[in-house]
């Protein structure tokens, strides 16, 4: 098994790989899906809603050192307003991250909206606990706390066959 620091450079070197040949750098969109009858909603201020959850800003962090332009979603996004984000981000991957995977449900709208809007290409990564409740096939999955390195090698041969 690699150690981090040999596998940070390796991703690294992936990514710069990527952009050399695609022009420009992976991108990525960590998002946090609700929906409307999220009770995580109830009680929480509407500026609170805007800044990202600090597991977004982990996961945003980890890619971002390894070469990756990061956009970051509001806290309890809903699917559709995610997927516009993805498309109009012209992003690779969306990363979703949740606490308590509550956000089952709404990885398929994501995938329908990312379909229904030309972009069923952009890969879908989601946390365990979002994977084990949404029944839904995903590009990968994570577990918060593991080294964001090894998820972007997995993701990057992918991601190039894709879209450079």
């Amino acid at each position: 098994m690699k150690n981090s620091a040999a596998q940070m450079e390796e991703a690294r070197g992936i990514v710069e790989g990527f952009a050399a040949q695609a022009g420009r750098r992976p991108r990525v969109l960590v998002a946090e899906l609700s929906d409307d009858n999220d009770s995580r909603l109830q009680g929480v201020a509407a500026q609170d809603l805007g800044e990202a959850d600090p597991n977004q800003k982990i996961v945003a962090t980890g890619f971002a050192d390894l070469g990756f332009d990061v956009d970051v979603g509001p806290r309890c996004q809903l699917p559709e307003r995610a997927a516009m984000q993805a498309i109009d981000g012209d992003v690779h991957v969306v990363a979703l991250v949740a606490v308590e995977g509550s956000a089952g449900g709404e990885v398929a709208e994501l995938r329908k909206v990312l379909g229904a809007g030309g972009a069923d290409d952009i890969m879908v990564v989601a946390t365990d606990s979002i994977a084990q409740e949404s029944g839904v096939a995903l590009d990968a999955v994570f577990c918060l706390g593991d080294p964001i390195a090894s998820l972007v090698v997995t993701l990057m041969p992918e991601i190039s066959a894709r879209f450079a």
